[in-house]
């Protein structure tokens, strides 16, 4: 059965890249734990809709 965690790291930087070679490392057989991704979450009205986390890291990193 899936299960669902909250992690939380200590750096002194964040990227992108390093969110994902974490993850990659981790949980390299990961699914999407959502249909979607809204930004900004929980808004009345949302500004964008992503498909992929890894789409909303690019969007947040930027």
């Amino acid at each position: 059965m899936a299960y669902l965690a909250d992690i939380y790291i200590i750096k002194k930087t964040r990227s992108k890249k390093i969110g994902l070679d974490f993850i990659n490392h981790f949980i390299p057989e990961r699914e999407e734990s959502a249909d979607c991704y809204e930004f900004p979450r929980f808004a009345e009205n949302t500004i964008f809709v992503f498909d992929k986390a890894e789409d909303l890291m690019t969007y947040l990193e930027d």
